[in-house]
């Protein structure tokens, strides 16, 4: 998808979906024209415990709803 950004194929719709730890959802975005503005990895440390995180920011011209 990111590749396909970059090359200057049409910008897609998106939709975000918030879950319970269950899997059910609680709430859902549609989001026009999405674009990714930067993503940041995990920094994995063998001795920790906590959770790998990854945080991706996007752009949008809007909400479909």
């Amino acid at each position: 998808w990111v590749s396909s950004v970059t090359t200057g194929v049409k910008r897609p719709t998106a939709q975000i979906a918030a879950l319970r730890a269950d899997g059910s959802e609680v709430a859902r975005w549609g989001l026009l024209d999405v674009l990714p503005v930067s993503w940041q990895g995990p920094s994995l440390d063998p001795a920790s415990p906590a959770v790998a995180t990854e945080v991706l920011e996007i752009t949008h011209h809007g909400f479909t709803d």
